[in-house]
């Protein structure tokens, strides 16, 4: 008798469950039955490929210290790519998901049923799947992730309009909306988005996103003063450890270019603190020798001549002689300066962006001290190791466009005068001074 009710109360449910599938009733049969498959079945496995690129990009993101660090990692050009299969099958389940299991069809009004205003909303929705949003969300974020900023920015803006009235879902697709037009350079747009974000009924945990993106958006728009408490906000509650770095790192360097060394230095040291990955906490502590102060700048040096001696540190050399370079600038030493600027380009294994901003620096000084020929040929080496979209990429190539005119006629007065000179000197003197480049160019062979 036992055994005959087990049976017949798993036929019953089994006939509950193909009754309550379709989507084109909507009951509350159905409205569960949709919302427990979504969870547990495509969702499910979609969350867990979205968390997987997620890890794959941290791992894989190369930051460069020399320069100040997007928010999120995916700002790293080179980032975007990394995790895409992930990516790509976390927004075909999401798609899965709402294609299958979306409601669209009205409930059925129940006789006697009060019809409250809140009741009245709840019919006005254009969907009734409880758990489907989480879908659409996931869809969003994967598409943003993957770099897809046009594509992402369209989803959340759906979003908001396919749930308008339901502020918690509304505010977190206008948060991620912030973002992507951020990530596009559209910064009127990233603003209106945060503003349409309601405050007063903001939950508590779109807080800490809502001030991310919130700083994300200053950074963009150089507000660097209003994005500091924005980003203190951020890295103090941001719980992924490496991300923790970062976000102090970021901190740090926004600390500094507002010139308040202090608070740099102490955020600095809070990267430290967390132990994160050596080239962060090295890039740190190089950061700190550049907010001492001056009056310091013989131990600061020191303690970058110790770091460029450490075999640990051959790799990194050529940050550790670009920070260097930085002290003897700021104390008006700018042959020491150069001297170290040239070290860190010979030093260099990276060959890459860190090499190109050495190259850039030196240009910049080689150009006010009117030394045209230097100056064209670090700016030729640097336009071809920078990215395009760095802020000086346009006027280094403009210089460099009129240095190659320039520099061959400078190179024809230069030699002129110089042999005009050499005319003009006593015999004796004359011939000394071409034995001295004779031997010179002895010894460069």
């Amino acid at each position: 008798m036992k055994r005959k009710a087990i049976l017949l109360t798993g036929i019953l449910v089994t006939l509950m469950l193909v009754a309550g599938c379709s989507t084109r009733k909507n009951t509350a049969g159905t409205r569960f039955y949709h919302a427990l498959t979504t969870r547990y079945n495509v969702y499910f496995n979609g969350n867990e490929a979205y968390k997987a690129g997620l890890q794959a990009q941290q791992q894989g993101n190369k930051d460069n210290y020399m320069e100040m660090l997007p928010l999120y990692p995916i700002g790293n050009k080179e980032t975007t790519g990394i995790g895409t299969s992930d990516y790509e099958r976390a927004i075909e389940k999401a798609q899965k998901a709402i294609r299958q299991h979306s409601i669209k069809r009205r409930p059925i009004r129940k006789p006697g049923r009060a019809y409250t205003d809140e009741y009245k909303k709840w019919l006005a929705r254009r969907e009734f799947n409880p758990f489907i949003h989480h879908a659409w969300l996931l869809l969003g974020k994967a598409q943003y992730q993957k770099g897809d900023f046009p594509e992402a920015a369209s989803t959340f803006s759906y979003i908001v309009r396919l749930y308008d009235g339901q502020t918690n879902i509304t505010s977190e697709a206008l948060i991620w909306l912030s973002r992507c037009y951020s990530a596009l350079g559209w910064q009127y747009d990233a603003e209106d988005a945060l503003n349409r974000v309601n405050n007063d009924s903001l939950p508590l945990s779109l807080a800490v996103p809502y001030a991310s993106a919130t700083g994300n958006y200053l950074l963009g728009s150089q507000r660097y003063k209003e994005a500091i408490p924005h980003l203190e906000k951020t890295a103090k509650n941001e719980k992924n450890k490496q991300q923790k770095a970062r976000c102090y790192y970021l901190l740090g360097q926004t600390y500094q270019l507002l010139q308040q060394p202090e608070q740099a230095y102490q955020s600095y040291s809070k990267v430290i603190r967390l132990n994160p990955p050596y080239e962060l906490a090295l890039s740190a502590r190089i950061r700190q020798t550049e907010v001492m102060p001056t009056a310091n700048s013989r131990k600061i040096t020191g303690k970058l001549l110790r770091l460029s001696k450490d075999e640990k540190n051959e790799e990194y050399l050529d940050q550790i002689y670009y920070a260097l370079g930085n002290v003897y600038l700021a104390g008006k030493d700018t042959a020491q300066a150069l001297s170290a600027y040239h070290k860190g380009i010979e030093k260099s294994t990276r060959n890459g962006v860190e090499k190109g901003i050495l190259q850039l620096t030196l240009g910049n000084l080689y150009w006010q001290q009117a030394r045209y020929a230097e100056a064209q040929k670090a700016y030729a080496e640097a336009i071809g190791l920078i990215d395009k979209t760095h802020r000086e990429y346009a006027d280094i190539t403009t210089r460099s466009e009129i240095l190659d005119e320039l520099v061959p006629h400078t190179n024809t007065i230069q030699l002129q005068d110089s042999l005009q000179h050499l005319a003009g000197m006593p015999e004796a003197e004359r011939m000394a001074v071409i034995e001295n480049i004779i031997a010179q160019v002895i010894a460069r062979e």
